[in-house]
C-alpha cells in the first residue's frame, strides 16, 4: 500500500481534479513565505501535469530549502512566527 502523498493523490484524486485551484502550503517557517510555481513538483509530488497547472505553492523565499526539508536541522525552533503569519496572509489573499 502506498503511503504519504502519494496515497493522498490516489485517495483524493476525484476532488483533486474537480478542484479549481490546489494552494500547496509547505516548507514554511525559515524564511519569507512567497507564492510561486516552483519546486511544486517537490512539495506536492501527485504526478500530474493537470493538477500542477492549478497548484501554486505558499512556500519559503529562499531556494535552499532542500538543506532542511525533512532533515536532522528542520526543527520547530527554527520557525519564525512571523514567517508562518505571513504565509496566512497570502492565502487569505488568493483564496
Amino acid at each position: 500500500m502506498e503511503d504519504g502523498i502519494e496515497f493522498y493523490g490516489y485517495e483524493y484524486k476525484e476532488i483533486l481534479e474537480k478542484s479549481k485551484k490546489i494552494i500547496v502550503y509547505d516548507m514554511l517557517g525559515h524564511s519569507k513565505p512567497i507564492l510561486t510555481k516552483d519546486y511544486i513538483k517537490e512539495a506536492f509530488p501527485i504526478m500530474s501535469e493537470y493538477l500542477y497547472e492549478k497548484s501554486i505553492l505558499i512556500s519559503k523565499s529562499n531556494n535552499d530549502w532542500i538543506k532542511f526539508y525533512h532533515s536532522d536541522v528542520d526543527t520547530i525552533d527554527k520557525i519564525k512566527e512571523d514567517y508562518i503569519n505571513e504565509g496566512f496572509e497570502l492565502l487569505l489573499k488568493i483564496l
